[in-house]
């Protein structure tokens, strides 16, 4: 850290290059980006999936890199961080840790079934409605909307044999 200025506008600047990789200095080492990303997103990632600091920052992480993954000219730096968040990623999925999006997907899909329904007049008692809002099977949800338009019943809709 380097000090600046008198004892009225003291300022400190941190070069986080110089900033020892340990668990306490990787927030600021994120933040930091350019090239320390890539090596602090991958520490980030190996702590447990309970550690304070991924509660902090992942979420960022994963949409900068679906971001810096649509994005068709990339700097060195950030094919950089792709490459070494892809592998990750891949693992992120695998623990389920993108269940928040799932999840809300589903809402989504129950919720627009339930309006489509609604908009057509056909009549959801509220078991019904607990059904369609704790379905968790994207596809089911799916051909549940595609078919709301038309179906006469929710009886119809739901014991269709799909």
């Amino acid at each position: 850290m380097y000090l600046l200025g008198g004892s009225v506008l003291r300022t400190g600047i941190v070069a986080a290059s110089k900033l020892p990789k340990e668990r306490s200095t990787l927030l600021v080492r994120l933040m930091a980006a350019g090239p320390l990303l890539p090596t602090a997103s991958a520490e980030l990632f190996d702590l447990p999936p309970d550690a304070p600091e991924r509660a902090v920052a992942e979420r960022n992480l994963v949409r900068l890199y679906h971001a810096l993954a649509q994005k068709p000219n990339r700097d060195p730096e950030e094919e950089e961080f792709i490459e070494t968040m892809y592998e990750t990623m891949e693992e992120y999925r695998a623990e389920g840790l993108v269940k928040g999006h799932v999840q809300g997907r589903t809402e989504g899909f129950a919720d627009a079934l339930l309006t489509v329904l609604r908009g057509r007049g056909v009549a959801v008692p509220d078991t019904a409605r607990d059904r369609i809002r704790a379905e968790k099977d994207i596809t089911r949800l799916t051909h549940w909307l595609e078919r709301a338009g038309v179906v006469t019943s929710i009886d119809d809709l739901l014991t269709d044999a799909r």
